[in-house]
């Protein structure tokens, strides 16, 4: 199974969510206390997350591009929040806003840990501090 694919796709229908919801709403009522409710929120949240974490630290261990895992971290934490908004009792245009953030922030980084695995790939941990030059240097005590 490819998690980035998935995730994208889940990141992109949150995405999508947030942008169609508020038409929706408007033409057709019934849809508010479906596609608003708080469950539906959380049901969406309990499928990406797991997703995005597992697929961000899968892909960290491919290839060690820590801004990759940072970007998807810090998604999931958008994400999280804008899924708790409506329970503290924001505002929707702050709880959407957020949501949209955080979707955004998830479809990037499952892109760039997508073409990493595919195109970046390295085969070892990222190189130490310690340059080879100083490491290569004869030692001066015998």
């Amino acid at each position: 199974m490819n998690w980035d694919r998935t995730g994208l796709i889940l990141s992109g229908l949150c995405l999508v969510h947030c942008l169609v919801a508020p038409i929706l709403v408007f033409t057709l009522p019934i849809l508010i206390t479906s596609i608003h409710h708080p469950l539906f929120h959380l049901g969406m949240a309990l499928l990406v997350v797991p997703v995005a974490v597992y697929s961000f630290f899968r892909g960290y261990k491919e290839h060690h591009h820590p801004w990759t895992l940072v970007v998807g971290l810090v998604g999931v934490f958008i994400l999280v929040l804008g899924a708790s908004l409506p329970h503290l009792a924001l505002h929707k245009i702050g709880h959407t806003t957020v949501t949209i953030l955080g979707s955004c922030f998830l479809i990037f980084a499952h892109s760039m840990n997508w073409y990493q695995r595919k195109h970046g790939r390295r085969t070892s941990a990222p190189r130490s501090t310690v340059s080879s030059e100083t490491s290569s240097r004869p030692s001066l005590s015998n």
